[in-house]
């Protein structure tokens, strides 16, 4: 399984290029993209208090059925992506959140953000 510590990513970051020929992701995205070739490429840099940045792209295809006709092809995917992994901290026991009330309240600009468990 393809893991990266990120207590071992140096101050100015390191970059990743992960192909079906390299075989990393092969596994996790068997499911989803069958036998089709891919191109991932990222790059995560460390930023203040544990906290890191995650940016890049994903190129592949994904195999579709047309709903029309019924017919197999090959949906073009080309996509950035840009995520804040933050590590988690336990609530405390009388603590409360903040959150969108509604999927259309969510303003998707700017990064992600994920944590950490």
């Amino acid at each position: 399984m393809f893991q990266i510590h990120l207590n071992e990513i140096p101050d100015d970051g390191r970059e990743w290029q992960l192909t079906r020929q390299s075989g990393e992701l092969n596994q996790i995205l068997g499911d989803l993209i069958q036998d089709s070739s891919y191109l991932a490429e990222f790059m995560i840099r460390p930023l203040d208090a544990g906290t890191y940045e995650l940016t890049g792209t994903i190129k592949t295809t994904l195999p579709e059925d047309c709903s029309r006709c019924g017919l197999d092809f090959k949906w073009p995917v080309n996509e950035r992506f840009r995520e804040l992994l933050i590590p988690e901290i336990p609530p405390e026991r009388n603590s409360q959140y903040a959150k969108a009330n509604h999927i259309s309240d969510h303003n998707n600009e700017g990064p992600s953000v994920g944590g950490g468990g």
